[in-house]
């Protein structure tokens, strides 16, 4: 088995001999997801020079056009890009089950791939029990972000240098995905991870107050959102509190639905493990693209109080201080039941 240094070697041939390049996102993209693309982007374009790298992403939300370089990143079908130009090579950031690529091809995607014999490589941060082990290339040296392991991959193992361009998006994914450093994953990752953004600071043209200021940017409809899931919270125990809005809510005080899964991840990241006594909680809200489905993102405040396990009851998954799950259920009483049980056969 080949170990890292020999998969990075492998990866930077492999970038070498590639005349064009697909760069490509899970959907359902998040900061550190879209961050880490563009650096990406740009590191190919501006240390390797290639002229032919598409980074693309199914249905890129319009909040996350404060990241640097958001109007490179073409917003559109991976399979159709597929098809009209067939890549050397297909690199998948912050995600490595092609299920995730697409809402709709996913099944098609991983069909052209396997027929093309396209290499295939993966670089993400999540853990390993979501491998895919079908990948040419799979790395994930660090689970604070992908835009860490990609700053560990091309600027420390390979010796590239550090460009502000490329500093700036790498900051935003860490940033965004540590929650400002607030996540715990163990002593060693979390000395890295600062090290690493430390060495970034030095170059980047972004301070770290402009872009906490920029993930926690709300307009008024999402406060309006934010708000009613904060007059909803109840608690499952004295150190577990929890958070739902219903479709009935949603309509009864004209809420922007649009807005659901910006205030969502609002509440979840800093709000719901924060009340009272609570180390942890959930968010939970309907899925309007899919019908009887609940979106559910748990948080802890507290390495001591992990949640994946809940998640991954679920069918979800994700990190021990944050995780996500998609419910089918009814309605929100039956969603919000579900999870409440899980919590107590998981405990």
């Amino acid at each position: 088995m080949e170990n890292a240094t020999q998969l990075i070697e492998k990866l930077d041939k492999l970038i070498k001999e590639s005349s064009s390049i697909l760069l490509v996102c899970h959907t359902g993209t998040d900061s550190d997801a879209l961050a880490s693309l563009i650096a990406m982007q740009k590191i190919l374009t501006l240390h390797y020079k290639k002229d032919v790298v598409t980074a693309l992403g199914e249905r890129i939300p319009k909040s996350l056009s404060f990241i640097p370089g958001y109007g490179s990143v073409v917003n559109g079908s991976i399979l159709e890009a597929l098809e009209k130009r067939t890549p050397d090579l297909f690199i998948c950031l912050d995600f490595s089950q092609l299920h995730m690529s697409s809402k709709f091809d996913a099944e098609k995607i991983e069909e052209f791939i396997n027929k093309a014999g396209l290499p295939f490589v993966v670089i993400d941060h999540h853990p390993e029990t979501y491998k895919n082990l079908d990948a040419d290339i799979y790395l994930n040296l660090d689970p604070t972000s992908t835009s860490t392991n990609l700053h560990i991959i091309f600027h420390e193992n390979l010796g590239l240098p550090i460009l502000p361009e490329i500093a700036d998006s790498l900051l935003f994914g860490i940033i965004a995905d540590t929650n400002r450093f607030k996540y715990k994953y163990g002593a060693d990752s979390q000395e890295k991870v600062l090290r690493i953004a430390a060495a970034l600071i030095a170059q980047t043209t972004i301070s770290i107050e402009d872009i906490s200021n920029a993930l926690g940017r709300m307009d008024l409809e999402m406060l309006k959102v934010s708000c009613a899931f904060i007059e909803n919270v109840q608690f499952f125990s004295d150190t577990f509190a929890y958070t739902s809005l219903s479709e009935e809510d949603i309509a009864a005080k004209k809420l922007d639905q649009t807005k659901l899964g910006d205030a969502a991840l609002y509440v979840a990241n800093d709000i719901i493990s924060m009340v009272n006594n609570a180390q942890r909680g959930f968010v939970l809200y309907p899925h309007f693209s899919e019908e009887n489905t609940f979106t559910v993102r748990f948080r802890s405040c507290n390495e001591k109080f992990p949640v994946n396990e809940f998640a991954k009851a679920l069918g979800g998954g994700g990190h021990a201080q944050s995780a996500a799950a998609r419910i089918k259920a009814i309605s929100i009483r039956e969603a919000v039941n579900i999870v409440l049980n899980t919590l107590t056969n998981v405990q």
